[in-house]
């Protein structure tokens, strides 16, 4: 029996190809599904902080990073004033399976999706679309 192994270590290198962009699509579906679960957990007085995010997904040596931001000056306040009271705004708006309206808006959901294995979830279906 003999094996080319050139040939064999050249389709494994374009296996590896197809691994990594389906960790990018992956991480990108992430971040969306994460960003859409914080907008509808943000606290709302105009709309002004939903509205306003920014996602990213960029490689750092060998990890794929995702990012969501919520761009309004206030935001980081939002998120992290546990005292606060909720105005009637956020009061109207439904709590999910990942938390309620108001601060950790970003860290609930975020947690929340790691425990159901949501991002596993993300992860398989692209993966599993390799061919």
């Amino acid at each position: 029996m003999s094996v080319d192994s050139k040939a064999f270590v050249k389709s494994l290198r374009k296996y590896e190809t197809k691994v990594e962009k389906a960790f990018e699509k992956s991480m990108e579906k992430s971040v969306d599904v994460l960003e859409k679960e914080a907008q509808a957990l943000a606290p709302f007085r105009s709309g002004e902080l939903e509205r306003n995010t920014d996602t990213q997904v960029r490689r750092s040596g060998n990890n794929i990073v995702g990012t969501l931001q919520f761009t309004t000056e206030y935001a980081a306040l939002r998120h992290n004033k546990l005292d606060s009271k909720p105005g009637p705004g956020t009061r109207g708006k439904s709590s999910t399976k990942y938390g309620n309206p108001g601060p950790n808006y970003i860290q609930d959901p975020a947690r929340g999706l790691g425990k159901d294995k949501t991002y596993h979830k993300i992860i398989k279906e692209e993966v599993e679309k390799i061919k």
